[in-house]
C-alpha cells in the first residue's frame, strides 16, 4: 500500500506542474530533493546548442519532451531500471550511446522507421520517426506495448518501475 501511495504523490506532482508545459529537469530535480532515492541517475547536462548541432545530422525530429531530457540531464537510469541512453558519441565504456545502440539493433532487424532511445534488460523502448508514437519492443523486435506519447511511456514506466 505504501508503493501506491507513493506513485500518486508523484502523478499528483506532475498533475500539478502540468507536466508537458513545466520543464522535466525542474519536475525530477524537485522530486530528487524530497526522496530517500534518486528517481534518475543522470549522465550529466548536455548544452542545448552542442545537442541540437548532434541531432540535425539525422533526417527525422526528436520528441521535443526527449530532447529537454538529454539536455537537463544526459541521459541516465530513471525509476531504477530504465537506462535513457546517452545521445552523442562517447568513448566512455559506462555510458551507452543511443547512436551505438540504434546502429547495433537495426543490424539486428529492428525496423529502420523506429529510433531506440531507452532499454532495460528486457525491452527497449523506441519512438516512430513519423509520428512520435512510443513503442517498447522484446529483444526480437516485437512491439509489446504502444504509447501515444512520451508522458504516457513515461507514466508506465513510474508504474511498472517506481
Amino acid at each position: 500500500m505504501k508503493n501506491k501511495t507513493k506513485n500518486k504523490t508523484i502523478f499528483s506532482l506532475f498533475r500539478k506542474h502540468n507536466f508537458f508545459k513545466k520543464n522535466i529537469v525542474e519536475i525530477i530535480n524537485k522530486e530528487n530533493n524530497k526522496r530517500k532515492y534518486k528517481i534518475l541517475s543522470e549522465y550529466g547536462a548536455i548544452p542545448k546548442e552542442q545537442l541540437r548541432k548532434e541531432l540535425l545530422k539525422y533526417d527525422f525530429d526528436f520528441p521535443e519532451k526527449l530532447i529537454e531530457f538529454w539536455i537537463g540531464f544526459g541521459g541516465g537510469e530513471l525509476f531504477q531500471g530504465e537506462n535513457i541512453l546517452y545521445p552523442l558519441h562517447t568513448n566512455n565504456d559506462l555510458i551507452e550511446s543511443m547512436i551505438y545502440y540504434n546502429d547495433k539493433c537495426i543490424k539486428e532487424n529492428m525496423k529502420n522507421y523506429y529510433f531506440i532511445f531507452s532499454s532495460d534488460t528486457v525491452n527497449h523502448t523506441a519512438f516512430n520517426k513519423k509520428t512520435h508514437e512510443i513503442v517498447c519492443f522484446d529483444n526480437n523486435f516485437n512491439i509489446r506495448w504502444k504509447f501515444k506519447n512520451f508522458l504516457k511511456w513515461f507514466k508506465y514506466v513510474k508504474k511498472i518501475q517506481g
